[in-house]
């Protein structure tokens, strides 16, 4: 359904009327599932991320499925809902609406440079789960995909790092195919990501469950996702480690999905770091070593003096 998922409630209403109205006899067609998957990113340290682009992440990921949904079940699907309380016997309703919610891995664990992102996706976990709690004639699933071989953040512009500028544009070329031969590995392609969905929501109409949440990501994302559901502390504490390295990759303009841009930027760090440690080493010279150094080029001029007469 082509919408802006930052539209009115009216325009929200007819769009959903376009879709389920059948013209002969005014009534609505059957629907058997409700696909969610509009969705827009970016990318940015938090305090550099403008009010503007925070409301329209929380917008277009968070209050546009959630209004869509209300549209839905207010509007023409009561039955869904109704049947459930109905039905005093215990059994699950013939028709049941199944809803399949697009979310993330952000809306699992922190991303660092996401920060207004993973929290559009943490409300949608938080209202959908609620939404499922209240009315289990529903079957909800909210599907997380990891990072996916698409356009969808595009790669900040910024400054070369130094030891970039000087390579040779033989060397660029072979590095650009390592890299991407690299991001195709930490990448699932979007074929893949759309099989999985379609297992998934085929199963649970078959099952009848009451939905679930499917992560769809391959290593180590998907590591860590299991990671920050049974062990939270210790991914809370490699994320604190992380987070650091990413935005630096970011303000170099380095890819965020490179291994090799973690090592460069590491590398950069410790040059920097050392850099630094000596400049102070040198400056914290003591008072009396700068005197006797002084003291010592004093008496080697005066005896170049003495030679010389």
């Amino acid at each position: 359904l082509p919408l802006d998922m930052a539209c009115s409630q009216e325009e929200m209403e007819q769009a959903v009327d376009r879709v389920l109205l059948n013209n002969e006899n005014n009534k609505h067609k059957d629907l058997d599932c409700v696909v969610l998957n509009a969705g827009i990113g970016h990318q940015s340290p938090a305090l550099e991320t403008d009010r503007t682009t925070t409301e329209q992440m929380m917008t277009v990921n968070a209050l546009g499925p959630i209004h869509m949904t209300q549209t839905i079940l207010k509007k023409n699907y009561k039955n869904w809902i109704s049947s459930h309380h109905a039905d005093n016997s215990g059994a699950r309703p013939s028709r049941r609406g199944h809803f399949v919610i697009t979310s993330s891995v952000g809306g699992k664990f922190a991303l660092p440079l996401s920060a207004s992102y993973a929290a559009s996706k943490h409300a949608l976990h938080g209202y959908f789960n609620s939404l499922r709690s209240e009315y289990p004639s529903l079957c909800i699933d909210i599907i997380c995909p990891g990072p996916i071989a698409t356009p969808f953040f595009q790669q900040q512009e910024g400054e070369k790092p130094a030891y970039q500028k000087n390579s040779s544009t033989t060397q660029q070329s072979e590095n650009n195919n390592n890299n991407n031969n690299k991001k195709k590995e930490l990448k699932m392609t979007p074929e893949r990501c759309a099989r999985l969905m379609m297992s998934s929501m085929m199963f649970q109409q078959k099952r009848k469950n009451t939905g679930k949440e499917l992560w769809i990501a391959k290593q180590p994302t998907l590591f860590f996702c299991y990671l920050s559901q049974y062990l939270p502390t210790l991914a809370t504490l490699i994320v604190n480690r992380i987070g650091p390295l990413r935005v630096a990759i970011w303000e170099a303009g380095l890819d965020l999905y490179d291994p090799e841009s973690f090592r460069k930027v590491a590398k950069l760090k410790q040059e920097r770091n050392a850099q630094e440690a000596s400049s102070l080493k040198t400056m914290s010279m003591s008072p009396s070593g700068v005197a006797n150094k002084i003291n010592s080029e004093n008496v080697a001029e005066q005896q170049e003096l003495k030679k010389t007469k």
